[in-house]
């Protein structure tokens, strides 16, 4: 649902910087109604069809900036742990055209255990139920720090938690490609954000990964080729 907690949405065209004269949106988040400055959030800036184009985390005031290296119609998302996501409605940016707006949060009553924001993120996003994967499949908090010290990227953390679906090799330009015993690379969600295929995203950030093998996402994708699903400390686990 498009959240009507997004203040000023004509205003929200506001939030992208750029390569050229470039497309910026620089914003505040804060909790509303408290105005207190919502710091370590992660906000996305996607295309309407959900490829995200830019990513930034607020600082200790909240503050907030995104670019997109063209004019177009794109859409803020907002995670961060304690308080409900947030998604804007398209935003419409002009060439060279820079915004800022201020972007309210609400937080939730309570807070849910790790575990129970995962299943519940896999179950609506993906359409699976974590319990009827193999529990090599869902790589814990636990087991990701006891590689923290030698792994630096997602691809790393893969590598040492081996789930038995899961083949790593190298694409043609030298990226990663994570296969499941299907043909393809197997796209790659942060905190339900579609990043691409790749596996540069920092360890030291990631919480939980599900691998969803390409059978079990394939009513939901039309695709054979599963899900990388990696939640962050920021959207499901610790500060």
């Amino acid at each position: 649902m498009r959240s009507a907690r997004f203040l000023g949405l004509a205003a929200l065209a506001a939030f992208l910087p750029s390569v050229s004269p470039a497309q910026t949106i620089s914003g505040l988040l804060v909790v509303k109604d408290a105005g207190v400055p919502v710091a370590n959030a992660r906000v996305w800036l996607t295309t309407s069809r959900g490829l995200m184009v830019d990513t930034a985390r607020s600082d200790a005031q909240g503050r907030f900036t995104v670019k997109a290296d063209r004019p177009g119609r794109y859409v803020l998302n907002v995670r961060r742990l304690g308080y409900f996501p947030e998604e804007s409605d398209p935003i419409r940016l002009a060439d060279g055209e820079t915004r800022t707006d201020t972007v309210y949060l609400l937080s939730p009553a309570v807070l849910k255990p790790v575990d129970v924001i995962v299943s519940r993120e896999v179950s609506f996003r993906f359409g699976v139920n974590i319990k009827a994967l193999s529990s090599s499949n869902v790589i814990t908090s636990e087991e990701i720090d006891r590689v923290r010290l030698v792994a630096s990227t997602l691809e790393d953390v893969l590598r040492w938690n081996h789930p038995p679906s899961l083949t790593i090799t190298r694409t043609r330009s030298g990226g990663t490609c994570f296969q499941l015993r299907q043909r393809g690379c197997a796209p790659v969600y942060l905190d339900g954000m579609f990043i691409g295929t790749d596996g540069w995203f920092p360890a030291g950030e990631i919480e939980s990964i599900v691998v969803i093998p390409g059978n079990e996402a394939f009513l939901r994708f039309g695709s054979h080729s599963g899900v990388i699903a990696v939640f962050t400390n920021i959207w499901a686990g610790r500060d």
